[in-house]
């Protein structure tokens, strides 16, 4: 059974993936619609900016939660994280809503990898999920429910389906920060984008379940997050 301790809010680390995960999704899209490519993700058409134009505007709900423990026999250390990013581009008005998922067990005593898996499809580099996600206006409370197809990161063939069913409630003060991120490729193109996001710590609780069917989100944990954020993003492409 494991045991998943109620640690402190880390919130610096969690901020920063929050920023992070948004500008991939940014990229990840923006990329897309260079490419002429047509992708599906859970709830959403899958351009940014293109064909909309170079330039746009974002509003965006994200949801992050981190359960960790150790396991009874006293050496396995389980970590398991969910985060639910949804985006809505304007002038288009099209929303795209992502969850990645992210499960590692490890070897404390021999200082090695169990196992390690996500829902990033191999093939794609996407993240797969079967479900769908909720957020409050402002910041305070989130959801998600599905499935989500696991793959094995060490590229063993072997894949597993995860149970999601997280629910959040923020508490406390809420805190704001401004980013600024630009990314590219030479002679290709070049992406300028920025970032206002409003976070606030919360607890989250609910299922999360592992290869076994073992719920590893049954204990309520404080290590996680709920955040609004507004942005934009400038697309330069060669012709």
């Amino acid at each position: 059974m494991l045991r998943v301790p109620a640690s402190p809010v880390r919130s610096s680390r969690l901020v920063v993936i929050f920023v992070v995960a948004l500008l991939v999704a940014v990229l990840m899209l923006g990329a897309a619609g260079v490419a002429g490519l047509r992708t599906a993700f859970a709830d959403g058409p899958g351009s940014l900016c293109q064909p909309n134009g170079p330039a746009c505007t974002t509003r965006s709900n994200d949801a992050f939660v981190d359960f960790e423990g150790l396991a009874a026999d006293g050496c396995t250390f389980v970590d398991a994280s969910v985060q639910t990013l949804q985006i809505t581009t304007m002038p288009a008005n099209e929303t795209a809503t992502y969850v990645f998922v992210i499960f590692s067990e490890f070897d404390t005593c021999t200082g090695t990898f169990i196992a390690s898996a996500s829902n990033q499809d191999p093939s794609t580099g996407l993240p797969i999920f079967n479900g769908s996600a909720q957020f409050s206006t402002p910041v305070g409370t989130a959801s998600v429910t599905g499935t989500a197809p696991m793959f094995d990161t060490f590229g063993n063939p072997s894949t597993w389906a995860s149970t999601i069913d997280i629910t959040w409630q923020g508490y406390g003060p809420t805190t704001t920060s401004t980013d600024i991120f630009h990314a590219g490729q030479p002679g290709v193109f070049f992406t300028l984008s920025h970032n206002h996001a409003t976070t606030q710590n919360a607890a989250a609780t609910g299922v999360f379940t592992d290869e076994a069917g073992n719920n590893l989100a049954a204990v309520p944990t404080l290590d996680a997050l709920v955040a609004n954020a507004t942005g934009g993003s400038v697309v330069f492409v060669k012709s």
